[in-house]
């Protein structure tokens, strides 16, 4: 999982949804991020219901802010915005 995401957050500069949702690459980058760091692994894959919500909203558009601002939202939750 963690390599896809880091693949597709690399990708999605490159893409025209990006054009239109210019925080696609953000998100899915925080999202690697909170995937890869020891502290918030376990908090983000707790969530497995809601990011399969958020990958099937973006395989149907990619160009979904409310997608994007989902992904924003559990990154903030489970790694930037957690005290350790």
């Amino acid at each position: 999982m963690i390599s896809s995401v880091s693949s597709v957050a690399a990708m999605s500069e490159l893409t025209s949804f990006e054009d239109v949702n210019d925080d696609l690459d953000i998100s899915l980058h925080n999202l690697y991020i909170s995937l890869r760091e020891v502290k918030s692994k376990d908090r983000v894959l707790a969530r497995t219901e809601e990011l399969h919500e958020v990958f099937f909203t973006l395989v149907q558009d990619p160009s979904s802010k409310e997608a994007t601002n989902k992904l924003i939202q559990i990154a903030n939750e489970t790694f930037f915005n957690v005290k350790e």
